[in-house]
């Protein structure tokens, strides 16, 4: 790719909205916040979600278990701490629940690492990737497809933040949040599915 197409594409980018999560976002921390929660997020047919892992600077060695998993929806948002609960009963039911359709990109990857974890067998999950792909989309990372459907801008500058850490920052929240929120938007905005579940 020339400098100037380069420079053309960074210029189209910076002129998009920014994409930035503004509903409620709940941490759960122990079980005894998920058994609160989990009523609620069930109660959803449609949930948005992504998963953060710390990363490894250390060549040789991969990275191996999920920190967060984050579902959201259009104002809601919730961020489990699966390095403090691993993958307790409540999370495995929201991802092996038949009535929920979890959407992602990837998703396999995901569940891969969580099945680091504990034995799953999720059901009705939704890859956005491969609708993308059958739809002939080429570039298919969760920025490129928000900037070509959503029409916004994502920020990856927290990706390679501490997930582990004591507490998450702000930017972190709002980071995961989004990321899980704009897979719940390209599900009912991209016109990649015919007819959506809707989820009201």
């Amino acid at each position: 790719m020339s400098d100037t197409l380069l420079s053309e594409n960074q210029a189209k980018s910076e002129e998009l909205e920014r994409a930035h999560f503004d509903g409620a976002i709940h941490v759960i921390s122990s079980y005894e916040a998920l058994d609160e929660v989990y009523e609620k997020i069930i109660a959803h047919s449609v949930l948005g979600f992504d998963t953060e892992t710390r990363p490894t600077f250390t060549k040789g060695h991969a990275d191996r278990f999920v920190s967060i998993v984050q579902f959201a929806t259009a104002d809601q948002a919730w961020i489990i701490r699966t390095n403090i609960l691993r993958l307790p009963e409540k999370l495995r039911a929201i991802f092996e629940h038949p009535a929920i359709v979890k959407v992602g990109l990837a998703v396999h990857e995901d569940i891969h690492r969580l099945r680091h974890f504990h034995p799953l067998a999720p059901q009705n999950l939704v890859d956005l990737q491969k609708l993308a792909k059958a739809a002939g989309y080429k570039e298919l990372s969760l920025k490129k497809l928000s900037e070509r459907i959503l029409h916004l801008a994502v920020s990856k500058s927290a990706r390679l933040s501490n997930w582990e850490a004591d507490e998450l920052t702000q930017k972190q929240l709002i980071y995961a949040a989004t990321d899980a929120w704009l897979c719940y938007q390209l599900y009912y905005q991209s016109g990649l599915i015919e007819n959506p579940i809707v989820s009201r």
